[in-house]
């Protein structure tokens, strides 16, 4: 906040590689933009990183926290969707894909691979487990590999993490 205290002990987004262009002419809700189109022409990168493909200079998503000693603890997590569709890589790679960009090291980040965009059907998790449903609205069946078991158990180690210091499981995506 203003006084520099922390707002938020703990952060979990999912599925958000990059800000959904709207409000603005000829928008295509729901699309997803490429590198140069809105929706990416903001910082998608946790640590301090060099965009000089684009000119933009050193900066991160946690440069004003990271100032101010306030920056929660993330744990970042997506599925196939956010690679393949959304776009995730820029995030993981930076502009110029020299290499991979480093997690800062209050970021920890979790790939899904083969799920839905979101997880499921049913979408939600819950710290004690939900019933999953076996309808939807495709043509093929759903999934059978959900995400919510595995970011219900993110959860419980992102509040052991943000309450008692415990160390959450080492980071998991493609590098």
């Amino acid at each position: 906040d203003e006084d520099g205290r922390i707002v938020f002990d703990g952060a979990n987004p999912n599925i958000a590689g990059r800000q959904v262009p709207l409000n603005f002419r000829f928008a295509v809700p729901g699309g997803a933009a490429n590198l140069y189109e809105l929706g990416s022409e903001g910082t998608l990168w946790w640590s301090r990183y060099d965009d000089k493909v684009r000119g933009r200079g050193i900066h991160s998503l946690l440069d004003r926290c990271t100032a101010s000693r306030s920056c929660p603890k993330i744990m970042e997590t997506f599925g196939s969707t956010e690679i393949w569709g959304l776009r995730i890589s820029p995030e993981m790679v930076g502009t110029d894909a020299a290499a991979d960009v480093p997690l800062a090291a209050n970021v920890r980040r979790y790939y899904f691979p083969g799920v839905t965009h979101g997880g499921s059907a049913i979408g939600g998790i819950s710290l004690e487990g939900e019933r999953l449903g076996s309808g939807g609205t495709c043509r093929l069946p759903g999934n059978p590999n959900p995400s919510q078991p595995t970011m219900r158990a993110l959860l419980k180690a992102l509040v052991a993490w943000v309450q008692g210091g415990k160390e959450p499981p080492a980071s998991a995506y493609p590098t």
